[in-house]
């Protein structure tokens, strides 16, 4: 598989770990956005280093890294609150 795009050389960190968030959202004709709050994390399986090729330290797929001891799989988050810089919070609906 290829993913063309490009990196984050310096993302943003959950515990030293890569993350993404996981959130259901609706998108309408008219362009108009819903995001549903209560969101998951997922992280990667190591600490993150730019310097290390180790994909366990950059990949944040549940799947892959689910097989990792003490791996806390999908993190329940509240985004307006826990991640208010993600979207401000006066365009939540």
């Amino acid at each position: 598989m290829d993913c063309i795009g490009r990196y984050v050389m310096s993302p943003l960190l959950r515990e030293g770990k890569k993350f993404h968030f996981r959130c259901y959202s609706l998108l309408l004709g008219d362009m108009t956005a819903w995001v549903y709050p209560q969101a998951f994390i997922l992280t990667a399986g190591s600490d993150f280093d730019m310097t290390n090729a180790d994909s366990t330290k950059h990949i944040t797929n549940l799947s892959v890294n689910k097989q990792f001891k003490n791996h806390p799989g999908q993190i329940p988050c509240y985004l307006p609150t826990e991640y208010p810089a993600v979207i401000d919070s006066n365009e939540w609906h």
